[in-house]
Formats: C-alpha cells, structure tokens, sequence
C-alpha cells in the first residue's frame, strides 16, 4: 500500500485488474485501506472509467474488467467498448493471448487472441 500512497501524493492514479492469482481475495476493497488513486476492476464486467486532468478536461478513459474466480475461461474481450478515435483509451485485464509465441497451456485463464485485442484500438 506504500507504493500506491507514494504515486498518490504525486498525483498518479492505478488501475489494477485482478487476476487468475489473486480473484476474490482482492475484490475486498472495502476491508483493504485502498488510496482514493487506486481503481480497483475487480468484477467480471467491463467498467469505464473516465480520467480527467486538473482543469476538469478529459483526457481519457480507461476500461477494466477483473476475475472473479481463478478459473475465468471466458474471453471477456469482445466486450470491451471500442475506441473512439478521437480520444485515448486504455484497457486494462488480466489475460492470455492464445496466439502468443510464449504461451503456457497450463495456465489458461480470460483467452482471447492479439486480433481481438487489436480490433477495439487502444492506445
């Protein structure tokens, strides 16, 4: 919690997706004692969240979506929103790119291909 309390008081902000290793057991974000920085995607649904700068601007937003059990087999990718091209926007999970060369078929958890990936144009 340190770390994210330093990055707060310079003003940065954390997205964190839970994963495979830790679903459930972070989705207590009220028992945990969160900075106000961190954005916790901790559900199996997507969230957006949308980051202004300190003139109340926006400047981009951020999409999540967490694990909710260890086993997640489901690609939850296809329901990610799309990129407007006129904004920055950045996803966040917690994934296996199935067409990756370095892929461990014993850890099979959110599957979902780079081209998936690549259709929603993220920055």
């Amino acid at each position: 919690m340190d770390g994210f309390k330093r990055l707060q008081e310079e003003g940065i902000h954390v997205f964190y997706a839970i994963g495979n290793h830790d679903a459930g057991v972070m989705n207590q974000k009220r028992i945990l004692n969160w900075p106000a920085n961190v954005t916790l995607f901790a559900k199996d649904k997507i969230e957006t969240v949308t980051i202004n700068d300190y003139d109340s601007q926006k400047m981009c937003r951020v999409s999540g979506v967490g694990h909710i059990t260890a086993q997640e087999t489901r690609n939850l990718v296809p329901m990610f929103p799309k990129s407007n091209k006129n904004e920055v926007h950045i996803g966040v999970l917690h994934t296996m790119v199935t067409n990756a060369s370095s892929i461990d078929n014993d850890c099979y958890y959110l599957p979902c291909t780079m081209e998936e990936l690549e259709e929603k144009e993220y920055n």
